[in-house]
């Protein structure tokens, strides 16, 4: 990864975090559990009546494998 990238990751993550919290007096409002629910949900959702089942299942599958950090071997053409 280039690390001009990396630091424009963070640039932008430190531009909102200071953005938020000088407008914000309770940063906790942001980390609602129903809201994430429903926007995570949601996307999942709308992901099954928009694309192929069998493409939204290995979407998944690859999402889950990152959070999780296993180290199954996935190939380019595995999520192709």
């Amino acid at each position: 990864m280039n690390f001009a990238i990396i630091l424009g990751y963070l640039a932008s993550i430190v531009v909102v975090a200071i953005s938020l919290a000088m407008t914000l007096d309770n940063l906790w409002i942001l980390f609602d559990l129903h809201s994430i629910i429903l926007v995570i949900g949601g996307t999942i959702a709308l992901s099954f009546a928009c694309f192929p089942y069998g493409q939204v299942l290995k979407l998944l599958k690859v999402i889950m494998n990152d959070i999780l950090m296993k180290k199954e071997k996935m190939t380019h053409a595995d999520v192709v």
